[in-house]
């Protein structure tokens, strides 16, 4: 079985809706009444709309590994309402004004944890089974095209029925003529390169199909949708002149905007972390010999370089070699306590006052090293645009893809950075940050 986005959405809304109904019932049972104040309302409005909903995306509930009737699922459910129990009755000690009782934090996160569970399996067996994968018909140059085509592949929410080069594709459409049927049936979108059109008769053919009722897509813009990620192979300026995205680079109120999340993010981040980073500290300088922190030159917004900041991760006695491209990956040279902040990516907390001084923005591409720069914008097509934008604390590559240890996994990594900067908004930010979030409580981080 496969969860399409739209489907997740659908999940999300009967989350919600039985979050309000669980919220009402425990009232109801332990209260026998709606005696609640506005401040309580307010609380349970940003736990349902956020906080559950959150939980039950670092789980995996809105995946299908984690809606299958399995055990891992029934684990799953019972460490959400452990988390949810733990919550509310911590609440009520942190905000004493909400006076949310033991009996009423049980009865809401039982209820929340059983509808949830209950909510998956009727969706599963009722409006899963009904949902089928879009059947798609590519249309361009089969080998150009091979890697990307199996990118797509790996997509549950679309069947690729037949790749045809543009030759093919206008023989196929001849065939429909002279039968007067459909010689190809049973896709629903055509997706083209359009770099591979060159015969302005398949245009043609092509309108007659969208005009028929066909979904037509660009290869590139459609392979960005499934996979969160440019395909800079099949990139050039031509596209992006055309391309949409890019809009936001240069928008005054933007820049404002995240400019004001940033330092309002990083203010509170520092103030909620702040006796966790001197433990940290402490930790590192009883762990091995050496500084608290690390500084090593990076490069920023239009290739500015300057100084960022982290917790030592590594022995200090790498000196001059730490500068080098691959030096950091080096697990020889990683500290115990370096393992923990590298895997929770604590060691980043630092950067916060990378933030304050303007070089750093909380979300964007991270900030390579100036030699690798030098040696990458020799090699890989377009890494210049990843410096259009600051970069960030956490980024779209950190929370889709590992650390990159050579050049073809840098390269990976540009192709998320680039998808990243073509289509920055708050809200792609916002669902970083979320990512991140889980990424950090699954320790899922840094190698």
């Amino acid at each position: 079985m496969f969860i399409s986005s739209r489907a997740k959405v659908q999940i999300l809304f009967g989350d919600l809706v039985l979050i309000l109904v669980s919220f009402i019932c425990a009232y109801l049972i332990r209260l026998g009444g709606f005696y609640f104040s506005g401040v309580q309302l307010s609380y349970y409005l940003i736990s349902g709309c956020f906080l559950i909903p959150m939980i039950f995306y670092i789980l995996d509930l809105y995946e299908p590994s984690g809606m299958s009737l399995s055990q891992s699922f029934l684990v799953r459910i019972i460490i959400a309402w452990a988390s949810i129990f733990i919550w509310t009755g911590l609440s009520s000690y942190i905000f004493p004004s909400l006076k949310i009782g033991r009996g009423l934090s049980l009865i809401f996160s039982s209820m929340v944890s059983i509808l949830a569970f209950l909510w998956r399996i009727i969706f599963i067996n009722l409006i899963g089974r009904q949902l089928e994968p879009k059947r798609l018909l590519i249309i361009g140059d089969a080998e150009r095209l091979r890697m990307k085509v199996e990118g797509i592949k790996k997509s549950n929410e679309y069947e690729i029925i037949n790749v045809l080069n543009e030759t093919q594709f206008k023989e196929l459409e001849d065939r429909e003529k002279e039968s007067k049927t459909e010689a190809n049936p049973g896709y629903s979108t055509i997706v083209i390169d359009s770099g591979s059109i060159q015969d302005e008769v398949t245009w043609e053919y092509l309108l007659k199909k969208k005009l028929e009722g066909k979904e037509i897509l660009e290869f590139v813009e459609f392979y960005e949708k499934i996979n969160g990620k440019s395909p800079i192979t099949l990139v050039n300026d031509r596209f992006l002149v055309y391309s949409r995205g890019f809009v936001l680079l240069h928008k005054d109120y933007m820049r404002k905007v995240k400019r004001i999340i940033d330092v309002g993010m990083a203010a509170i981040l520092l103030l909620l972390t702040f006796p966790i980073m001197a433990l940290i500290a402490l930790l590192i300088k009883l762990d091995s010999k050496g500084p608290v922190f690390f500084k090593q030159r990076r490069v920023g917004l239009n290739e500015r370089e300057f100084y960022l900041i982290k917790f030592r991760t590594m022995k200090s006695d790498l000196g001059e070699n730490v500068e080098s491209i691959w030096a950091v990956y080096n697990q020889n040279r990683i500290t115990r306590i370096g393992r923990i902040l590298r895997k929770t990516r604590l060691d980043e907390l630092p950067q916060l006052i990378n933030i304050f001084r303007e070089e750093m923005s909380l979300v964007g591409p991270r900030p390579e090293m100036v030699e690798f720069v030098k040696e990458s914008k020799q090699i890989i097509p377009y890494y210049s645009l990843r410096h259009l934008v600051k970069p960030g604390l956490t980024g779209w590559a950190q929370v889709n893809y590992k650390h990159a240890s050579s050049v073809e996994e840098y390269a990976e990594k540009l192709r998320y950075d680039l998808y990243y900067i073509k289509n920055m908004n708050i809200f792609l930010d916002l669902w970083i940050i979320i990512k991140t979030i889980k990424v950090m409580l699954r320790l899922s981080g840094a190698r």
